[in-house]
């Protein structure tokens, strides 16, 4: 199934990645290697932690800004998640590998489920 997952033909058809940049990313490294660039706001370690995954065609630097205000006006932590490919991420967008990169990323926070709220 993964082979069908990350075919060249959905890459091309269905990603938009785009390149952008913003200072001290939160890096991942996921199974196969590949670093994705992500941002994490803190206001309080002990806060709830809300993980965003954003849409295609954007990029995490689309999130900056009033949107990490208004999560930390509410008292929570944000942690912006890139995706392969996308932003200052490498990597080639594959949806397989996209959906596999979840766990390391959730994984790279080091804080309790009961901490996250998944966006």
């Amino acid at each position: 199934m993964s082979d069908l997952l990350n075919h060249p033909l959905i890459s091309k058809r269905y990603f938009f990645p785009r390149k952008g940049t913003f200072a001290d990313p939160f890096l991942v490294i996921c199974n196969d290697g590949t670093q994705l660039a992500c941002s994490y706001h803190e206001v309080d370690p002990r806060a709830l932690t809300l993980v965003h995954f954003h849409g295609n065609g954007e990029i995490v630097d689309d999130w900056q800004g009033d949107f990490v205000d208004i999560v930390q006006q509410m008292g929570c932590n944000l942690f912006l998640a890139e995706l392969r490919g996308y932003g200052q991420s490498g990597g080639t967008p594959q949806l397989g590998k996209m959906l596999d990169d979840v766990v390391p990323t959730i994984q790279a926070l080091k804080q309790p489920q009961q901490q996250l709220i998944f966006f």
